[in-house]
């Protein structure tokens, strides 16, 4: 018997057709939420009920079907959503737009005209707010449509807020139309935040990806609309009767420390890079470990003395209730975040003060704007420019942060013929940006060898790929698109290339080490952000030439085409690279000098703060 999910979109496109509007609306958030679930899979056995004329189209054909239906669900005259399906919706929005993204529509824009929803500011001005709360749940990155903000934040502030969130929270900017919207809205949102009365007005699932997608945008102030963001958090934290825990002098020979996890699990990246110096701290304090379920496996959790999962984020902060009662029984010493802006409990978590030192790593690199959070420790080569950060910057040694050395073992792709030079680009979908992919296009027509550029994106299976497979061919011609594939074969498709060429502005750590482990030589373009300084660090590391890391764009072009030219020059690096393995310096370290520092910091902060007696 066919599993329940693969009758998802059918189960659409007949109670479109047949049943009441609730029962319709109920199908179409089942679908979103199977997509928001598995970023972009198609629902398991839908390709049976697929039949496209041309090879390779299946993902866009239902996409296109799905567009279709729900174009005919939003044109029912008694289309309606209560206010739970409205919210759910919203929160959901994104991946309405990325059904009309990889269909053959592109967007919704026909839809929206056929229904007279136009958001002109005439319109936003006389409309009644039902016709736009369905203009903002179909207005997509893609929108060719002008769209007020201000204006429609006059007229219906959440709904205005909350659609800059579902925006803003998509994971595939990288049109021209859908970046330019994503780098006026990093400006406009933080004032709007800031006018808000309550983060209740916003889509509660999504703020993380607001949080962590912020980081993809060019301007060096992207990262304010964290500020708001976390005055509204907290406000709802301190609403729902939660307080900072009142620190008690530790007497424990053994003090306890606790660590709040996203993702921590046996592949992925947070394991490889940080695991290792973790651990080191169990030689002097207890770890507690907390983590979502389904993000943190059985190896996970054997890197703590006591683990805990986190109940799921609910309107009344429960599980936070309960991290709270833990730490104010427990009275850790620090609070410790490998990694912030992944999952919605840590936007949460670094909100409230937990123990009296908390400090977090660059699991995700991106400074947190919390005056709750005190240190980053960063390695050394990695900073960039410290005063990006609100954290007080503590640097640790570079060989602090060792990373497990990669133990997949795959097969090479066997290449007939070395032409056309093929170029790795070995990325998460979120960043690519149209000025990278201009990058690359200026490369494929600089070059005098015939190039082909190869993405592989992480994040990006059957309905983001093709979108994904549409826009970058679009902006890179002649270009490779795969999808996401099991670590054997991704790194397969990456030994296959001659070089690589790191995203920018946000650059690579796992892409560096995957491309590096195969063999490739590479270029990236080093910036103050420390997510594009850490390129740098790597590099250097490694010692790779001065001249592959780039300053500008103009300089990263001429690195990479000099590379793709000179293949005498090429082949003698990737032969160096292989037989004196330059990747083995980033598994090679001290990890006892984090721990170090660690203590360090617990032992200043002890200092600084006065002890507290609670009742």
């Amino acid at each position: 018997m066919a599993s329940a999910e693969s009758n998802l979109l059918a189960d659409l496109e007949r109670k479109v057709a047949t049943a009441p509007p609730a029962a319709a609306i109920g199908s179409l958030i089942k679908l979103l939420r199977w997509f928001s679930g598995s970023a972009g899979r198609l629902p398991r056995g839908v390709e049976k009920d697929l039949q496209p004329i041309f090879d390779g189209c299946r993902d866009q054909e239902a996409a296109t079907r799905m567009a279709a239906a729900i174009s005919e669900l939003f044109c029912r005259p008694d289309f309606a959503p209560d206010q739970r399906q409205f919210a759910e919706l919203m929160a959901l929005q994104r991946w309405i737009a990325m059904c009309f993204a990889a269909s053959s529509f592109g967007n919704s824009d026909h839809l929206l005209a056929r229904l007279g929803l136009v958001p002109s500011n005439e319109w936003l001005a006389a409309a009644p707010l039902s016709d736009i709360a369905r203009m903002v749940l179909l207005y997509g990155p893609e929108s060719r449509l002008p769209l007020d903000f201000s204006q429609l934040f006059l007229r219906a502030p959440g709904l205005a807020s909350s659609l800059a969130v579902a925006l803003l929270s998509g994971r595939l900017l990288a049109t021209p139309t859908a970046h330019h919207k994503r780098e006026v809205l990093l400006k406009w949102l933080p004032e709007a935040l800031r006018r808000l009365g309550s983060v209740a007005m916003l889509p509660q699932a999504i703020l993380v990806d607001l949080w962590m997608h912020s980081s993809y945008g060019l301007e060096r102030d992207k990262h304010d609309v964290k500020k708001p963001l976390n005055a509204l958090v907290r406000r709802q934290i301190e609403a729902s009767g939660i307080r900072d825990v009142a620190a008690r002098p530790a007497v424990a020979a053994r003090p306890t420390v606790f660590v709040m996890l996203e993702w921590f699990h046996k592949s992925h990246s947070i394991m490889r890079t940080h695991s290792i110096s973790m651990k080191t701290l169990r030689d002097h304090y207890r770890l507690v470990g907390f983590g979502p379920k389904g993000m943190v496996d059985e190896v996970g959790q054997s890197a703590f003395d006591e683990f805990h999962y986190f109940d799921d984020v609910s309107s009344d902060l429960g599980f936070l209730k309960k991290v709270v009662e833990a730490a104010e029984r427990q009275q850790p010493v620090a609070t410790y975040y490998p990694s912030v802006g992944m999952a919605l409990h840590s936007l949460y978590l670094v909100n409230v003060r937990l123990a009296p030192t908390q400090v977090i790593a660059l699991g995700h690199p991106a400074t947190t704007h919390s005056d709750k959070i005190d240190y980053v420790i960063v390695e050394e080569d990695y900073v960039g420019d410290a005063t990006l950060f609100s954290e007080t910057v503590v640097t640790v040694p570079k060989s602090a942060l060792p990373y497990f050395e990669p133990v997949i073992k795959f097969s090479p792709r066997l290449r007939k013929l070395r032409s056309p030079v093929r170029i790795a680009v070995p990325a998460a979908a979120m960043k690519l940006n149209p000025v990278f992919l201009s990058a690359c296009r200026k490369i494929v027509e600089t070059a005098q060898a015939e190039v082909e550029f190869h993405f592989l994106l992480g994040g990006s299976p059957d309905l983001m790929h093709a979108w994904a497979e549409k826009i970058i061919a679009m902006q890179v011609p002649g270009c490779v698109v795969h999808k996401t594939a099991p670590v054997p074969d991704y790194l397969a498709n990456v030994a296959a290339c001659d070089l690589f060429a790191n995203p920018f502005p946000f650059g690579n750590t796992n892409g560096i080490v995957d491309t590096v482990y195969c063999g490739l030589p590479g270029v990236c373009l080093s910036g103050d952000e420390v997510h594009a300084h850490i390129d740098e660090g790597m590099f250097r590391r490694m010692n790779f030439p001065d001249w592959t890391i780039a300053r500008t764009i103009e300089d990263y072009v001429a690195a990479v085409v000099r590379l793709v030219d000179d293949e005498a020059l090429r082949n003698d690096l990737s032969t160096r690279i292989r037989a004196e393995r330059w990747d083995k310096v980033l598994y090679q370290g001290k990890p006892e000098a984090f721990s170090e520092v660690f203590r360090g910091l617990v032992e200043r902060r002890r200092g600084a703060m006065p002890s507290q007696t609670v009742a």
